[in-house]
């Protein structure tokens, strides 16, 4: 969820355990992006 909005909705049984990654991608015609900071990150059990 990203300000309410459901994202993403992935189930894969292969990968029920381990590391994950928070990804950003480049703005309009490739622009770099910036500096991101995360916060408030809560990972909960389905």
């Amino acid at each position: 969820m990203l300000n309410g909005i459901q994202t993403a909705n992935v189930q894969d049984s292969q990968r029920a355990q381990g590391p994950f990654a928070l990804q950003f991608r480049n703005g309009p015609n490739e622009a770099p992006g910036g500096v991101i900071k995360w916060r408030k990150v809560q990972i909960k059990p389905l």
